[in-house]
């Protein structure tokens, strides 16, 4: 072989063999490290708290009139202890709030805010 070409082949050579050990190092650490990361299964398997932190949701709902009863007994049927629901009502031009309220009845846990008007230029959720 020309002297002028062992070079490039040496160097040809090395990076056919890096690159696969360095691809099988990268495939070996993050099995490795993949061993070691808690599941689901482990997060199930552990023991309730003693006391749950509280917990707020906002949910902002413009014209959902056909999917707000729906979203609010899933919410009411939560086991969690301490959460409260803030349903945000944005501009509601069909019966969103009506439907929002005859869902919620007398659940202490719910919460109305009515907006009906927003600073110049403000989209809020369209």
């Amino acid at each position: 072989m020309p002297y002028p070409l062992l070079l490039p082949t040496l160097l040809l050579l090395i990076g056919a063999l890096a690159g696969p050990i360095y691809y099988s190092v990268i495939i070996v650490r993050t099995w490795l490290a993949s061993r070691s990361l808690p599941t689901a299964h482990n997060g199930i398997s552990l023991p309730d708290p003693d006391e749950w932190p509280a917990l707020d949701i906002v949910i902002p709902a413009h014209n959902e009139q056909d999917v707000i009863a729906d979203l609010v007994t899933s919410l009411r049927a939560q086991s969690y202890p301490d959460f409260a629901a803030w349903l945000v009502l944005d501009r509601c031009t069909d019966d969103t709030e009506t439907v929002a309220r005859r869902a919620v009845a007398d659940d202490a846990r719910f919460f109305l805010i009515s907006n009906l008007d927003c600073p110049d230029g403000w989209a809020g959720k369209t």
